[in-house]
């Protein structure tokens, strides 16, 4: 009976794939004419791949699989240099496990040696002693280091021709090193000198209209004056950002209040001066609790209707009225301010109305504003709104009395208008 062969499985088959290949690429290999076809051939086939599109340049890859093929490129190459580590230990092992040579015959030659191949290693003779391994493997070093090949000459000769054009080029370095440090010591000198001279004029300048008997004392205060502050500038140039913030908060703030009682705040720099604090208005508190009433912004009645700043969560709310008759209104109740500082100091919180409302509006109220806007826009009344006509008709617009039109003094109050003539006559 014949014998049936064994099935191989698919990873068994796939190893013997790859042997067979690789015993095929190597018989290619050291035949240097099929090689060179195979070359060609791949060559070709490169080629046709690259104009297929089915090959890429990196430039023309995606982000995403330009990240994959560097990771690719990464792995492949640890696994390369860990294949390189693992040969050079086995070589070093090989080397310094190697036998002890055998003595040769004849002891005494005097045929000059023949120089021997880059991989063979020739022993020489030696003394009727054993030599111990540790010894033999320092002697095959030795020759090896010591033998003429053409590669070591060429390597050597490479180097020390690197290593002296870096030395010269350090030498040249030094050098130019050397001359820059002179010369910048020659400018701080003549710089120095200046200041000196300069902090002279400006003394003289100075006491010039001094009486004779006090020039001395003011002169001697006038030197260190100019001499300190020359010295602070240096000092806080060479500061980093956080120590210019934390010098002018610590030396320059405190002394706020006199520079600007004396007119020097233009004197500081401006660096400095961008840093000093500012001025607590004390209108802000006031003008936020007028914005915060109900009589002149109204909150929205929305969840989502807020506003997030410095981690702190504020519900909208919504003007009433123009910023410039609130600005009018403030300036009845709480005395004069400028319309700048009003509209400055107005919460975030606290916005202009939007045409799509949420809620409902009345129609008589919106119809009463539309009219009024009509008539101040062709020139028949001087109000601009609601308020300013209640205003106008009522001596306290909140007052039930006067809505209702019962209080003794504003019950003959009447609306002013201009006819086309424009003059003025009550309705």
């Amino acid at each position: 009976m014949s014998k049936t062969k064994k099935k191989l499985t698919k990873e068994e088959k796939l190893a013997k794939d790859r042997l067979r290949k690789r015993q095929k690429y190597e018989e290619i290999k050291n035949n240097p004419e099929l090689f060179k076809i195979k070359q060609e051939k791949d060559r070709k086939n490169y080629l046709l791949r690259k104009e297929q599109k089915k090959i890429r340049n990196i430039n023309e890859m995606s982000a995403r699989a330009q990240r994959e093929q560097r990771k690719r490129w990464k792995k492949n190459s640890l696994k390369y240099k860990k294949k390189k580590r693992e040969q050079n230990k086995v070589e070093k092992i090989l080397v310094n496990d190697t036998p002890e040579a055998p003595k040769k015959v004849n002891e005494t030659r005097n045929i000059s040696p023949e120089i021997p191949e880059p991989n063979q290693i020739i022993v020489d003779s030696i003394s009727s002693d054993k030599p111990t391994t540790p010894q033999l493997n320092k002697e095959l070093r030795h020759k090896i280091s010591a033998t003429p090949t053409s590669s070591n000459r060429k390597f050597r000769y490479k180097v020390t021709k690197t290593i002296n054009k870096l030395q010269k080029e350090i030498n040249q370095l030094k050098k130019e090193k050397r001359n820059l440090q002179i010369k910048l010591k020659k400018q701080h000198e003549v710089r120095q000198k200046s200041l000196e001279d300069t902090i002279e004029k400006n003394v003289t300048k100075a006491i010039k209209e001094i009486k004779s008997g006090e020039i001395e004392e003011v002169k001697k205060r006038l030197i260190f004056n100019e001499t300190f502050t020359h010295q602070v500038k240096l000092n806080y140039k060479k500061l980093d950002k956080t120590e210019k913030r934390s010098f002018a908060e610590r030396i320059v703030c405190p002394n706020d209040a006199r520079l600007r009682k004396h007119k020097l705040i233009t004197k500081v720099p401006f660096t400095i001066r961008s840093k000093l604090k500012k001025k607590e208005n004390k209108n802000e508190a006031v003008i936020q609790r007028f914005f915060e009433d109900d009589s002149n912004s109204r909150m929205a009645s929305g969840k989502n209707e807020y506003i997030k700043r410095c981690n702190s969560k504020k519900q909208k709310r919504y003007l009433n009225d123009s910023l410039k008759n609130l600005h009018q209104k403030f300036c009845k109740e709480h005395g004069m301010i400028s319309y700048t500082v009003f509209c400055k100091n107005r919460p975030y919180w606290i916005v202009f109305p939007k045409d799509n409302r949420d809620t409902c509006q009345c129609k008589l109220h919106s119809n009463v504003n539309l009219l009024i806007k009509a008539l101040k826009k062709s020139n028949i009344i001087s109000e601009n709104s609601a308020t300013d006509v209640l205003n106008s008709l009522c001596c306290d617009p909140y007052n039930e009395n006067c809505l209702g039109r019962s209080c003794t003094d504003c019950v003959f109050h009447c609306l002013c208008f201009f006819s086309i003539i424009h003059m003025p006559t009550v309705l």
